[in-house]
């Protein structure tokens, strides 16, 4: 990012990410919103294969608990 400091919020990202992992059910939305903000940090570090990934992860999520046309589920699509 423009401050350079996307390396240190992605190690917080799955930090958190990996935390959730181990407290939460699979599909519990914050796990996905967790998948979907390391999608974000990967799409600005132009690393479009890992965005994509992150991203998918996340919609398999959020497609558990909303459907098509909610918000989450369009972001990530």
């Amino acid at each position: 990012d423009s401050l350079g400091r996307s390396e240190e919020a992605m190690e917080y990202y799955e930090q958190c990410l990996s935390i959730q992992k181990k407290c939460l059910r699979p599909d519990h939305i914050s796990i996905g919103q967790s998948y979907q903000c390391i999608g974000c940090l990967y799409y600005g570090q132009e690393r479009w294969s890992k965005a994509r990934e992150s991203f998918k992860e996340a919609l398999t999520i959020y497609k558990k608990s909303f459907d098509d046309n909610h918000n989450k589920v369009k972001r990530v699509k």
